[in-house]
């Protein structure tokens, strides 16, 4: 008994020695190092987590700093409320190699006289490349009730479980974000549960950001920040510019509609331009667009003042998308008039830049009361054009420069007081369909008189328009100036005021009076004949031509001499045959004439009127062989005339007794 009370006596001063201050102990320091790997959009990060323990003897009595890769400056982990578990998040700024390890090294405060023995730690890591998918609810959410966060597995090999985050509540103590429990790795939704000071509710009209964290077996983790909600959401939208690039930073206000006073909601575009708004009742609102300061755009893309935009209705239980808006760009408004004062509707009214040139923007029509505009315009200057024309009234250039600046709109208004009605307008082009500038038109009685009526000359496109013409009946002729290739015309296309077609100018614009000017000298565009004929008529002739004030005649014939406007043979329609004395290689001209008289160039074309077409030794092709025919065909064999293809049938310049014996033949036959 005595022995076994020695033995417990030495035990216990032994542990009484052992647990006194001061006395060195063998160090039992352990630890690790987890990785985090973040991503949102296209941006991420890296971090990492030391944590290390030492027994309870030791608590609080240990320094630690944590080395390795890049890390610059040593850094001191701290030690948690029990002393015993020391710890310290480092930021990275690149990625750590894989695999690689990180230092802590232990120093132990227990003793000045005979501490522990320092403690170095190497402590290996790895990183999680592998994110989950985030699935749902993204962006805005009509409903109010508690939503079902979702994601999908990533391919990662040892995956041990998930974690939900959110964003965005207050916890009451230090705003760090809700953290779920830890789920395990076949679970890939959850909800937000209220715990630890944070909020029993989402809060409706409020943007959360909310993540998912993805750990692997070791404790490293990855996480997805792409998810973002918003539930009892009403207005969704995205804000550009004019090119249609998003605009990040812009400040979307709300007012109400009625009054104006403003409504503590606001929003924020993100980095694609995009912005929620929740938690409005089903009335009338005001949006307000803006960034840095800048001119504010409304509702609709309506620049002024706020109480004169347009108004939103909002739908408590319902999200409306595509509230879009433009920033950055000004516009143009102005008032169209007559010399009395009064509106002018249904007036174009043409967006032209700086220098005067035609721009892309339609064409503004005025309305009721005259007025029009233009919106969604770069800064820069323009000019306006009002087209009249279908009212009666001449184009007009304003030279007025107008300055478009951020924001504002541009006042241009544009009286109509001085121009004269348009009662008849036209093109003048040449045959091509090219438009003809610097022809005159003037107005004729009916019995072809000139008139007293002031004339117009076609611009550059070759349009005109004449003016303050009484009503009544008229002839319009077409007169290219002094030196001018072109021949007058008269409408319709006619080469005297004789024959000039009249028209009738009563109140409303009478449009179309065209002209298509030529020389006066007809244009061959067409003359084909075949290139064989086995008779002497030539059938299958293609003939066509074109003159300003239209073709008179028509001529086919085997001259290259330009033949007369009078001379035989003329014909008012293009003929397709055509009819030759003898057979052989010949050549037809075409030829044209026009209402003047004036004949075009000619046209050739060549044909081989077979030998068959007449009966040999047939010279005059009357079909009658006479005894100086068959003498004639003698003559060629002899070579005292030269072969002729009514003799020589094969063409080839030398007749043959076979070929005078066919003249002989055909001779006797009608003998």
């Amino acid at each position: 008994m005595l022995g076994r009370f020695f033995k417990l006596f030495c035990a216990l001063f032994i542990f009484t020695i052992m647990a006194a201050p001061g006395a060195a102990q063998a160090a039992t320091a352990s630890g690790k190092v987890t990785t985090n790997h973040w991503k949102k959009g296209a941006a991420e990060g890296y971090s990492l987590t030391a944590t290390v323990t030492v027994p309870l003897a030791l608590a609080r009595l240990a320094v630690m700093t944590l080395t390795g890769p890049e890390i610059v400056t040593p850094v001191t982990l701290t030690e948690d409320a029990s002393g015993t578990t020391y710890s310290a998040v480092v930021t990275l700024a690149a990625r750590p190699l894989d695999p690689t390890a990180y230092t802590v090294t232990v120093t132990y405060i227990d003793s000045e006289t005979d501490p522990t023995p320092a403690d170095t730690l190497i402590l290996p890591v790895t990183v999680v490349d592998s994110f989950a998918t985030l699935t749902s609810p993204m962006g805005g959410v009509a409903g109010t009730t508690n939503p079902t966060f979702t994601w999908q597995a990533p391919a990662l090999a040892g995956l041990s479980g998930y974690r939900l985050s959110i964003s965005g509540l207050d916890n009451g103590v230090d705003g760090s974000p809700w953290l779920s429990a830890q789920l395990s790795a076949g679970t890939l939704s959850a909800q937000y549960q209220s715990s630890g000071g944070f909020p029993s509710s989402l809060t409706k009209g409020v943007l959360y950001e909310w993540y998912v964290y993805t750990f692997d077996s070791l404790g490293n983790s990855s996480e997805n920040r792409d998810g973002a909600v918003m539930i009892g959401a009403n207005i969704s939208g995205t804000v550009t510019d004019l090119s249609g690039a998003p605009v990040a930073g812009a400040t979307v206000s709300i007012y109400y509609a009625t009054n104006g006073d403003v409504i503590p909601t606001s929003a924020t575009t993100k980095a694609d331009g995009s912005y929620l708004l929740g938690g409005l009742n089903s009335t009338n609102y005001r949006l307000r667009f803006s960034k840095d300061g800048g001119k504010p755009v409304f509702y609709n893309n309506r620049l002024g003042l706020l109480m004169e935009s347009d108004p939103l209705l909002a739908d408590a239980t319902k999200l409306k998308t595509g509230i879009d808006a433009k920033l950055g760009w000004g516009a143009i408004s102005g008032k169209v008039v007559n010399s009395s004062g009064t509106n002018l509707s249904g007036v174009s009214v043409a967006l032209l830049d700086g220098s005067g040139n035609a721009t892309s923007y339609p064409a503004a029509t005025t309305k009721s009361d005259g007025t029009f505009s233009f919106t969604l315009l770069p800064l820069g200057n323009y000019r306006i054009r009002v087209i009249g024309t279908p009212l009666g009234y001449a184009d007009l250039n304003d030279g007025s420069l107008i300055p478009v600046t951020e924001g504002d709109t541009s006042g241009q208004n544009v009286v109509l007081n001085t121009l004269p009605k348009v009662n008849i307008t036209g093109t003048v082009t040449d045959l091509s369909g090219a438009p003809l500038s610097g022809i005159w038109v003037y107005l004729y009685d009916t019995a072809g008189t000139p008139l007293f009526i002031p004339g117009a000359a076609t611009g550059a496109d070759g349009s005109y328009a004449l003016v303050d013409v009484p009503g009544g009946s008229y002839k319009v002729g077409f007169l290219p100036g002094a030196g001018s290739s072109y021949a007058k015309q008269y409408y319709n296309r006619k080469a005297t005021t004789l024959l000039a077609e009249n028209i009738t100018v009563g109140s409303t614009v009478v449009t179309n009076i065209n002209a298509v000017l030529g020389t006066g000298r007809p244009v061959i565009t067409a003359f084909t004949v075949p290139a064989t004929s086995p008779t002497l008529t030539v059938s299958g002739i293609t003939f066509s031509a074109i003159e300003g004030t239209g073709v008179a005649g028509y001529l086919i014939n085997e001259s290259g001499v330009t033949p007369a406007a009078d001379a035989a043979g003329w014909r008012s329609t293009p003929p397709t045959s055509y009819t030759f004395a003898g057979v052989g290689e010949k050549t037809l001209y075409a030829w044209a004439k026009g209402a003047t008289g004036l004949v075009s160039a000619s046209s050739a074309a060549s044909v081989s009127v077979e030998a068959g077409a007449v009966t040999p030794g047939d010279s005059n092709g009357d079909g009658v062989i006479t005894i100086a025919e068959v003498k004639l065909a003698l003559d060629m064999y002899l070579k005292l005339q030269a072969p002729a293809r009514f003799v020589d049938a094969d063409g080839d310049d030398v007749v043959t007794l076979l070929e005078v014996q066919k003249v002989i033949n055909a001779f006797l036959a009608v003998q």
